[in-house]
């Protein structure tokens, strides 16, 4: 399939948007207009009431969050940059730091990263562990902890369901990066 930049560089300005980014919100009842994933998620979560909602588990969560972010900036760089150049680079030298904070973290947590309630940072660390598994299956070989937490968060209802649609099985980034 063909993909365009014109058909988001021909919109962007006109969507009234502060910073013109993909993906994007717009609350029409609330006269809202949101860009950057983390923003947008952690909106609909308060407002669906998901997951923790106050602190000091938003503050663990936005921590945690902060950290599988900075993983999936450099994910992102990879695939539309140096893929393949900087693989190995990039799975024995810089990923590595950080999965050991994660690994360590998670040691001790039975169910999700704030204890027994869900938080927006566990579906980004579940797909930082998913996305870096495509990149390399073994990766998280030696990281036994964020295992566990994967096998639990793939196994919750919900993503049995979205495991059984074909939206899961699409690429992780579009027709322009290097590593789909």
């Amino acid at each position: 399939e063909q993909f365009s930049r014109a058909e988001w560089t021909d919109v962007k300005h006109t969507l009234q948007l502060s910073f013109p980014n993909v993906p994007y919100l717009i609350d029409h009842a609330r006269n809202l207009r949101l860009t950057e994933s983390g923003a947008i998620n952690a909106y609909i979560a308060r407002q669906l009431n998901i997951g923790v909602q106050s602190d000091p588990e938003l503050a663990i969560a936005d921590m945690v969050d902060g950290v599988v972010r900075d993983c999936m900036s450099m994910f992102t760089r990879l695939c539309y940059g140096q893929y393949p150049e900087m693989r190995s680079v990039y799975l024995e030298q810089q990923l590595p730091p950080k999965l050991k904070y994660l690994e360590s973290f998670m040691k001790d947590k039975a169910k999700f990263i704030c204890g027994d309630t869900i938080s927006c940072a566990d579906f980004a660390l579940y797909y930082m562990i998913f996305a870096n598994s495509k990149l390399e299956p073994k990766l998280f070989d030696s990281c036994p902890n964020l295992q566990a937490f994967y096998r639990r968060f793939n196994a919750l209802p919900f993503m049995e369901k979205w495991n059984a649609l074909e939206y899961s099985k699409l690429p992780l980034n579009n027709t322009v990066a290097k590593f789909r």
